[in-house]
């Protein structure tokens, strides 16, 4: 879906000041791990990266839930780590990290308990955190649309259900609601990240 639309800023209406609305899955990608560090500092690393990238006071970050079991994008975890699912293991503050990000992320019980730490860390400097019941795709759509009632949205996340979901769901009588990948692409290419304005493909 991405490779349908190139996305310059030239072709996407201002609409800074914004409010951010995150795919905490997607944001877990985003961050290196740095070896034998505790999971506190490792949560500390995308506390930093969000609020040097999104602010703080308009941010919200919305992550996969596991009161129903596993997300379908455990499936995904597991094809970045090879298959390798990394073992159980008590993700306390204070414990370090031994294992590879990829692997301890396809890990479900590993990641669900990151992500509860990494909340609280993110809600302690105000950033707004939700947590879906299962795939967090629909609650990020319907986070969006509710704050677009008022504000200016950019979505920032890679999954293509998200365009789909917002092109259906998203009226047109809100304020500007903008869809934007989190990767960034080479600085040589003098490109900015893809983004769709919703509004404007419906």
């Amino acid at each position: 879906m991405w490779k349908l639309h190139d996305g310059t800023e030239s072709e996407t209406p201002s609409v800074s000041p914004t409010t951010h609305v995150l795919d905490g899955g997607s944001l877990l990608h985003r961050v290196p791990w740095k070896a034998n560090i505790t999971y506190a500092n490792i949560a500390s690393a995308y506390v930093d990266f969000t609020r040097r990238n999104y602010g703080v006071q308009r941010t919200h970050v919305i992550f996969d839930g596991y009161l129903e079991g596993p997300s379908t994008k455990d499936v995904a975890h597991l094809r970045r780590s090879k298959g390798i699912v990394g073992q159980p293991v008590n993700v306390a503050p204070e414990m370090l990290c031994s294992m590879k990000k990829e692997a301890f992320l396809a890990n479900p019980q590993n990641k669900a308990a990151f992500i509860q730490l990494l909340g609280v860390q993110l809600n302690a400097i105000g950033i707004t955190v939700h947590y879906a019941r299962g795939d967090a795709d629909l609650l990020i759509v319907c986070t969006a649309i509710e704050l677009a009632k008022e504000n200016h949205v950019t979505v920032v996340g890679e999954d293509t259900d998200l365009i789909v979901l917002l092109l259906h769901h998203a009226p047109n009588s809100c304020q500007t609601i903008v869809l934007k990948s989190d990767i960034h692409r080479s600085i040589k290419s003098h490109k900015p990240a893809k983004q769709w304005h919703i509004h404007s493909v419906q």
